[in-house]
């Protein structure tokens, strides 16, 4: 998409462009998945932006990694863990990836 990017921002009125993407995604790298732990296809979300400053940009990461917080936490009474991947794991070409990560327990019943 972000060649497109180009064609859709002409001019500082054309921001802030705000685009999400869902999709699945098969992970190919290893051959024996194992079950509900980690699976070979998952989905994905991801937002794609456009602003005319960083701290725009920043702002906008920050507030819809809390609105995930929310939304887990809030509606689905799901406690998250939000922050910051590692440089190993951040998103290629970005220059970090934030995400909310839930945490399982097991339970003896």
């Amino acid at each position: 998409m972000y060649p497109y990017f180009s064609k859709w921002i002409r001019g500082h009125h054309d921001l802030p462009l705000k685009l999400n993407q869902w999709c699945n995604v098969v992970r190919w790298e290893f051959s024996n998945p194992t079950p509900f732990i980690r699976s070979r296809e998952f989905l994905w979300q991801e937002g794609h932006t456009a602003f005319a400053t960083k701290e725009e940009a920043n702002t906008e990461v920050l507030e819809v990694l809390e609105l995930y917080r929310r939304l887990y936490e809030e509606y689905l009474v799901v406690p998250v863990v939000k922050g910051k991947k590692s440089e190993m794991e951040k998103f290629a070409g970005g220059l970090y990836t934030t995400s909310v990560e839930v945490l399982r327990r097991y339970y003896k019943l």
